[in-house]
């Protein structure tokens, strides 16, 4: 076994189709992006900002690799959310999870460095164009049964909807659907009709599956 206390992950995001960097309104994404981001670190880790390189890449290191795969599905829900506030219905985000040692742990991801960088970077250049989701770690035996774990997380969050992916980020955030129902001023049946469009409960099972690979092979 490996001490979990040397075992970290990173988090690798790429923009597909965001708008141009010269666009009218990509001032006003940018600061949408760096909303998603500052509630990620508010629900999950704020140790490690999010460090964004050429607008439209960002990497989040997790001191805890527990929660990764979480704020992944997090960030998925809430660009596809964008979709519909910017008008732009092929907006989407290609995420590379890679968990295993970080050598060199500074004070932001830029002044950081080791294994767990190199794998999320050299998966996330490896997915194809039908590819928006991988992981990798540095347990071969984990990474045979991760890699059916990508597939379902790619085939559950590429049906996204707006309203599915909206119900899926209030459900991440722990909130009940009678409490989503009450924010959205809709009835709970409805919010169970869109969580199980979005296919809440197989993507729980997906999460809990992450999680008991990690702690086996982690202690």
């Amino acid at each position: 076994m490996t001490d979990i206390s040397k075992i970290h992950a990173v988090i690798i995001g790429d923009l597909v189709n965001p708008p141009g960097v010269d666009s009218s309104n990509r001032s006003d994404f940018d600061s949408s992006l760096r909303e998603i981001f500052d509630e990620v670190n508010g629900d999950y880790e704020k140790n490690l900002d999010f460090l964004v390189q050429r607008s439209n890449t960002f990497i989040k290191v997790m001191i805890n690799p527990e929660y990764a795969l979480e704020v992944a599905l997090y960030l998925k829900a809430r660009i596809k959310m964008l979709r519909k506030y910017y008008s732009l219905p092929d907006l989407d985000i290609r995420v590379s999870i890679g968990v295993g040692l970080i050598e060199q742990l500074g004070e932001d991801a830029g002044s950081s460095d080791g294994q767990a960088f190199r794998f999320a970077g050299t998966e996330l250049d490896k997915l194809s164009k039908f590819q928006q989701f991988t992981l990798r770690s540095s347990f071969k035996e984990m990474n045979i049964s991760w890699k059916a774990l990508s597939l379902m997380v790619d085939t559950i969050t590429d049906g996204w909807s707006y309203e599915g992916a909206e119900a899926v980020w209030f459900s991440l955030k722990g909130l009940t659907q009678s409490q989503i129902a009450k924010i959205l001023d809709i009835s709970q049946s409805a919010v169970n009709f869109r969580l199980r469009a979005a296919h809440w409960r197989a993507t729980k099972v997906l999460i809990k599956t992450y999680h008991d690979q990690l702690n086996h092979f982690v202690d």
